[in-house]
């Protein structure tokens, strides 16, 4: 005769098979992410599963029971699972079963309680717990934890034949569906999601600006036209620097791409949206996942033994002179610039004016043979006065050192010109300030070339 602890393992083994079958693989993919994030499973254990597999579901959880994070007793991962992917069918089944074991558990230890002391034999136990009231009433079903992240947020979009707009800004998210983009009625549905839940969809650099929002069709449906979708997002604009893109995850991807924009204004977006939008065409087909992200303008350039000069595209006043000789073999870099403000308040009576952040990439660990001239702007306003310009570098304690004397530099009204032999941390300023001011510049993360001036009424040039 099997014992009730064996039952319950059969059946708990039975409710693991039927949920791990029905839980689809990009589910699981969301859920691993989501662990990883938070760091609350060893990452070999997470790396070993495929989740990409047919029955990813049910490996995942026969991985988290073999390691011992699943078990009769603790459903807490499998319950928050069920909760994330919005699964309150298979969440009830979960939760009458751990009802059914603790109010097992009730009665036998009633039973062993008030046996205690006579030699019962076991069979008897068997055929006396099922029957015997509980110790004391059985508790309620344990209120399952909150998640790290509510449920998604989504609503279902009908497509007709004589297509139609759509106003879904509460997902920053508009759709302009064109005539005759479908054959028949269909559905289909926008789901606003986390990103910490998906794999992630900056690289180094980049910042997510938009909700990161989810496409699928109800139904399997060939558009004949592709959809206009509109996103809202909160990047900033080309003249601050940066540039906007859309990045899109499908379902047979393992990362984010890059996809192609419209250019082209788009009138309706002005009526509904109270922020900057990026304009797109998509085939419903394939559950698809959108985000806008911002990065750095990035200008690429090419350097021969026989010189250049490199132009930023957001500032053109910033050059890089390579002169020829500089590099004995071609090489690749990319530049950026990273924008200051105007000025800056340090102390009572002094002001920084900073030059905008130099980022050149390709260099690393290049000597040149010739010095290389970087130009910038000068950043002083019409009125203060030039000369005694100093520069600073960052050494090895991260502490700023005054190399004035090792760097040559040239400064007129229009410009500050830097000859180096290799690219580095470089800030100039007036020989007043003292390094503490220069250390609380640092603390500000201004690591670039700056000028400082004491303030002036009615200066002149």
């Amino acid at each position: 005769m099997e014992s009730q602890t064996e039952l319950q393992s059969m059946k708990f083994q039975e409710l693991l098979t039927k949920i791990g079958r029905k839980i689809r693989a990009h589910d699981v993919e969301i859920f691993i992410n989501k662990l990883k994030v938070t760091e609350r499973l060893p990452p070999s254990l997470l790396d070993d599963i495929d989740i990409r597999g047919k029955n990813s579901g049910l490996e995942f959880l026969k991985k988290l029971q073999k390691e011992g994070y699943l078990a009769k007793d603790n459903l807490d991962f499998l319950k928050e699972l069920l909760l994330d992917i919005e699964r309150q069918d298979l969440l009830q089944e979960l939760l009458k079963f751990e009802k059914k074991i603790k109010t097992s558990s009730d009665v036998e230890g009633a039973v062993a309680r008030e046996t205690e002391g006579y030699n019962i034999p076991p069979p008897i136990l068997d055929m006396i717990t099922p029957g015997r009231p509980p110790y004391r009433d059985p508790r309620r079903p344990p209120t399952p934890p909150s998640p790290l992240y509510p449920p998604p947020e989504s609503q279902i979009v009908k497509i007709n034949v004589e297509g139609g707009f759509h106003d879904l800004s509460s997902f920053g998210v508009l759709l302009q569906v064109p005539p005759n983009a479908v054959t028949h009625p269909t559905e289909m549905i926008c789901r606003k999601i986390y990103p910490d839940l998906l794999l992630c969809a900056t690289e180094e650099n980049e910042t997510l600006v938009s909700f990161c929002v989810e496409f699928e069709s109800t139904s399997l449906v060939q558009l004949q036209n592709p959809i206009i979708v509109t996103l809202a997002h909160s990047g900033p604009s080309k003249k601050e620097g940066y540039e906007t893109i859309v990045k899109e995850l499908r379902d047979s991807w393992k990362k984010w791409k890059q996809i192609k924009e419209i250019q082209e204004d788009y009138p309706l977006a002005h009526e509904h949206l109270n922020s900057a939008y990026i304009c797109l065409e998509i085939m419903i087909g394939e559950r698809k996942a959108l985000a806008v992200v911002t990065r750095l303008i990035t200008d690429t350039f090419e350097v021969t033994d026989k010189g250049c000069v490199v132009r930023s595209s957001v500032c053109e006043d910033v050059t890089l002179e390579f002169p020829e000789g500089a590099v004995d073999e071609s090489s690749m870099g990319s530049l950026k610039l990273l924008l200051m403000p105007d000025h800056i308040d340090i102390l009572d009576g002094m002001a920084a004016y900073p030059c905008p952040i130099i980022l050149i990439d390709g260099f690393e660990g290049v000597n040149f043979a010739t010095p290389v001239k970087i130009k910038l702007p000068h950043p002083y306003p019409e009125g203060y006065p030039t000369g005694n310009v100093r520069l600073l570098t960052k050494d090895a304690a991260h502490e700023w050192k005054d190399i004035t004397n090792e760097v040559p530099c040239v400064e007129t009204e229009s410009f500050i010109e830097l000859q180096v032999s290799h690219f580095s941390w470089l800030w100039a300023w007036t020989y007043e300030i003292p390094l503490t001011v220069a250390s609380s510049f640092s603390r500000a993360r201004l690591h670039t070339t700056c000028v400082l001036y004491r303030k002036q009424e009615n200066a002149t040039r």
